[in-house]
């Protein structure tokens, strides 16, 4: 498949490798053209599960989106508060026929990408793969998760189909284990329900994934976040992907237990975290049904905290 990958963050970058040494024609696009000119000189390093470095050269990356020819599909891997100017930067790229799919974290992406495409050129996914950027060429592939996909509109599901079965055996082949799922509010309720009990308890502890179910405290307040999380859930009447959250949750964390998550490394390395799409996007839900969640309050204030404070805490991984 001809793939364009929004965004050569740690997810970027883990999607370009598996797509790449998958038989893929896969291009970059960046927003930071010193950045881009790099990746482009020195290629990728990515260091696979099993700790093997593959060095992947002639990386096709770019800040100009009307360098690249128009792709069967465009995948969505920048923050989820960066949507809007990834998709005003990737316009020349949205035809008709291509077909763009975010795998980001959160909620806000789902109300700003019909704005800018076409409702039935939409898919929306998950994805449990484990990704750390070591450095800015440089990404480890910390853990294998599932990644399931699906359309933006309900009835749009069986006229997509076809493409989503080759955009799945393309995944598969790449070794990114895909599923096809059609009740899109329930795959990504049941990703953010993962995220509410993982990411801000790495943020605000620095420990990785598998740390966190180790230790009796913290797998308590993971219970609890996740239990506020999913009153929202079931007051919603979302029913979601798997019978037991919390054992999904702790699976997840043993699944990807070398993983640095997305809003640790965020700290880690001065920048703006996801919290606002994530516990904060589950305490707004919480609030239009008249629910009050204390527990994820709390994280989302320690967090909010730590973003001001950013490069003040030194972290023990």
């Amino acid at each position: 498949m001809k793939i364009v990958i929004v965004g050569p963050g740690a997810l970027g970058l883990l999607f370009y490798s598996l797509l790449r040494t998958g038989g893929n024609e896969v291009y970059l696009v960046d927003k930071d053209r010193q950045r881009a000119e790099f990746i482009s000189c020195n290629g990728i390093n990515f260091i696979t599960v099993s700790g093997k470095v593959k060095r992947i050269k002639h990386v096709n990356i770019t800040t100009d989106p009307e360098d690249i020819p128009l792709p069967e599909l465009i995948i969505l891997t920048v923050k989820s508060y960066h949507t809007n100017s990834a998709l005003k930067k990737i316009h020349p790229l949205l035809k008709e026929n291509s077909y763009i799919l975010s795998v980001q974290n959160g909620l806000s992406h789902v109300e700003v990408m019909p704005k800018y495409v076409a409702p039935d050129r939409i898919l929306l996914g998950i994805t449990n793969q484990g990704a750390t950027r070591v450095d800015v060429n440089t990404v480890r592939h910390a853990g294998r998760g599932d990644t399931i996909i699906g359309t933006y509109l309900w009835d749009n599901f069986f006229r997509s189909h076809k493409f989503l079965r080759k955009l799945k055996t393309s995944f598969d082949k790449s070794g990114i284990n895909t599923e096809i799922h059609r009740d899109i509010q329930s795959v990504i309720w049941s990703k953010l329900v993962i995220n509410v009990g993982i990411n801000a308890l790495t943020a605000i502890t620095g420990y990785k994934n598998g740390r966190l179910v180790e230790n009796p405290a913290l797998r308590e307040i993971i219970h609890i976040l996740v239990e506020e999380a999913l009153a929202v859930v079931n007051l919603k009447k979302i029913k979601l992907l798997y019978p037991d959250p919390q054992k999904k949750v702790e699976e997840v964390c043993q699944q990807t237990a070398e993983n640095i998550s997305s809003m640790l490394q965020d700290i880690l390395n001065n920048r703006r975290t996801e919290i606002d799409a994530i516990n904060g996007a589950v305490i707004k839900e919480g609030r239009k049904l008249g629910l009050n969640l204390p527990y994820n309050s709390c994280v989302y204030k320690i967090v909010k905290g730590l973003e001001k404070n950013i490069g003040s805490r030194i972290f023990r991984l």
